[in-house]
């Protein structure tokens, strides 16, 4: 789109906004204020690079379909694995095992929950699908080289 220059300057400000955080939080708060610089540096970087593509390329903007729906439905997924977790009492004594079944249980959730709300649809499938595939190899067999 021609906007490299937009972009290095909003991330020469992002990184400007991160020195700047990092330099009045960490003193204070230790870890948890790199952690609110991270977050807070990332939503900013993300929120003006996605303005500026949208106002760029004008796409057609389906907020419900692209914000309101998945953002409910990860937070259904979320919800819904901790109450399945905590119900059914697994007794896992790993604690690194503990989150890494509660995110497998929460992603699938997420993704039926996708399915239902209708968020995501056959092409969306199809394009992960290719994610996988084989490629043949430049030039066939048939070819005779």
């Amino acid at each position: 789109l021609g906007e490299q220059v937009y972009s290095m300057n909003i991330n020469i400000v992002d990184a400007l906004l991160s020195v700047i955080l990092v330099w009045l939080l960490i003193p204070q708060m230790g870890i948890e204020g790199y952690l609110i610089t991270i977050y807070f540096s990332e939503l900013f970087n993300t929120v003006l690079s996605i303005t500026h593509l949208l106002s760029i390329s004008r796409p057609p903007v389906r907020l419900f379909k692209w914000v309101y729906k998945p953002l409910l439905c990860i937070i259904g997924a979320t919800c819904i694995a901790r109450v399945l977790l905590h119900v059914t009492d697994l007794s896992i004594q790993s604690h690194a095992l503990s989150i890494v079944l509660h995110c497998l249980i929460t992603i699938a959730l997420y993704i039926l929950l996708l399915l239902l709300t209708g968020s995501l649809e056959r092409e969306d499938l199809e394009w992960f699908g290719t994610l996988f595939r084989k490629e043949a190899p430049c030039g066939d067999a048939s070819d005779g080289y």
